[in-house]
């Protein structure tokens, strides 16, 4: 009895496990034909991980059955450790004929959570039909082996998280499970990407940044890891104004420097174009030579951010020939001595500012003015003008001699008062009702003066000179010498002395001797 039990039960146990391994029971039945077992060309991916959801493909190479000439498959199923999935199948428009027969198909594999690591086994039941004998399918099964590794997990970080543009993060990532021989790809969410496991990445705009990374095992199968978000303030800025951007050489140019989004302090370096710089905020620079210049600023924070500013272009051009011509009335007299001043420009462009100095602390922005000299002394008097594309000219030195109210007389004498270039003429002067020590001060028409009392003068160059002198005593007493004229002639002329000399035109002769001065006649046909 014992016995017959123990039968009953193995029999039960072998029934179940052939309901294990496949849905459909191979039924006996007269086959026409012979079906050889399929073997598989390839399984993809070979590989799986516990709660994946992954698709395979299957490529299944059929032999001739034996004894047939066709066959005609009607049912795929897939049978693993964990579940039964049966996959519908599309009854071909025509039975297999050509031998062997390769067909591939693909099947949906869930992979369950608390599938254990390692190797697997599965089966592949195939159910077809020989010769269109539908009345008797056959199945056969034959089985696979792939694995099972750890999902595929990453975890990626940022260092820092906050900053400055220009801000530069590190990041980092580290992969697990899957099939290793990882690739990753990182966005860094600012438009720009790297393929490098440990990338650094310069944020050069302000705003919040999601980096993220892709990490793909050698089986293709990938996983993304985002970091913590970027937040990047906007980047220091720095522009430049000009006081003018152009006119005549010289030019000068005051330059201005205004910065954004830093913190001070800075350090600046201005690169004028024409190889001059300058480190302070706000410099002043004159282009002597005319062209075109582009200024550059470049600024440095504490913390080493660097903005530029650039393209500021100068254009100092060649200076016209301007020209500033002053005149006045009188130019000597004696205290209060009021003079009437004019000034005439020519080449410059309208309208023109004005500046006079008048040697006594004095000035006027008038283009013709009056002053008052109050009290006596020798000044210079002189223009300075400013045309609207800032071209500035100075005009030539008036002398202006206020004299005193006083007895104080000065005479001068010449040794010669003529003669041919060079012409050496010795000076002396005599001054009466003056109270010592005296100040000479000579004006020998050609430009040059002395202040000695009896001084030697050398004429080079042909021409009439105005020769005065201008004395001053201890009192304060300022007078001005009578004035005499100097008339040089050009080497090889004829030379007068004045202790004698003869003027003869027309047969005429006129004599005379003098020593400081003298009577002269010319007779014309």
């Amino acid at each position: 009895m014992e016995t017959r039990l123990n039968k009953a039960l193995s029999s039960i146990a072998i029934v179940s496990m052939l309901l294990l391994m496949a849905t459909v029971l191979v039924v006996p039945a007269p086959a026409q034909a012979v079906w050889r077992d399929a073997s598989t060309l390839a399984i993809t991916p070979g590989e799986l991980y516990p709660g994946e959801n992954a698709e395979i493909t299957y490529t299944l190479t059929i032999p001739q059955p034996e004894g047939a000439d066709s066959l005609t498959i009607t049912r795929i199923e897939v049978l693993y450790s964990w579940n039964i999935l049966p996959i519908p199948l599309t009854t071909p428009s025509a039975p297999a004929t050509s031998f062997p027969f390769t067909y591939t198909f693909t099947n949906t594999v869930s992979v369950p959570a608390n599938t254990a690591l390692g190797d697997q086994t599965g089966a592949i039941a195939v159910s077809a039909y020989i010769n269109s004998d539908f009345a008797n399918p056959t199945t056969k099964s034959f089985s696979h082996e792939f694995s099972v590794s750890a999902p595929l997990a990453a975890t990626a970080t940022a260092t820092p998280t906050a900053g400055q543009a220009p801000q530069k993060v590190d990041f980092d990532v580290t992969a697990s499970g899957g099939s290793g021989g990882y690739k990753y790809l990182w966005d860094f969410g600012d438009g720009k990407t790297s393929t490098n496991r440990n990338p650094s990445n310069t944020y050069t705009t302000g705003g919040t940044f999601a980096p993220r990374v892709t990490v793909t095992d050698s089986l293709g199968r990938n996983v993304t890891a985002s970091t913590a978000s970027v937040t990047i303030g906007s980047p220091m800025t720095a522009s430049i104004t000009a006081s003018k951007t152009g006119g005549p050489a010289p030019l000068t140019v005051d330059f201005t420097s205004v910065i954004g989004n830093g913190t001070g302090p800075f350090t600046y370096l201005w690169d004028f174009g024409d190889g001059s710089t300058s480190d302070v905020a706000n410099p002043s620079h004159v282009y002597d030579t005319p062209g075109d210049y582009t200024v550059n600023l470049t600024v440095t924070d504490p913390s080493d951010r660097i903005a530029y500013a650039s393209e500021v272009v100068i254009r100092a051009s060649e200076s016209p020939n301007v020209k500033a011509t002053i005149t006045a009335t009188p130019l000597n007299g004696t205290a209060p001595l009021t003079v009437a001043f004019n000034s005439v420009v020519e080449n410059g462009t309208y309208p023109y500012t004005y500046l006079w100095t008048f040697g006594d602390g004095a000035t006027s922005e008038e283009a013709s003015p009056s002053h008052t000299y109050s009290t006596a002394g020798i000044y210079v008097a002189r223009l300075t003008v400013t045309d609207s594309t800032d071209l500035r000219v100075d005009s030539l030195e008036l002398e202006i001699v206020v004299t005193s109210v006083t007895d104080m007389v000065a005479h001068i004498q010449a040794s010669n008062l003529t003669g041919s270039a060079p012409l050496n003429v010795a000076f002396n002067s005599t001054i009466e009702n003056g109270t010592p020590r005296f100040w000479y001060n000579w004006t020998f028409g050609d430009g040059t003066k002395s202040a000695l009392e009896s001084p030697e003068h050398i004429y080079t160059e042909p021409g009439t000179y105005k020769v005065k002198l201008t004395v001053i005593d201890s009192d304060a007493n300022l007078v001005q010498s009578n004035e005499l004229t100097i008339v040089v002639e050009a080497p090889g002329g004829m030379g007068l002395s004045t202790t004698a000399w003869i003027w003869i035109s027309t047969g005429a002769i006129v004599a005379a001797v003098g020593a400081a001065s003298f009577l002269m006649i010319r007779f014309r046909k």
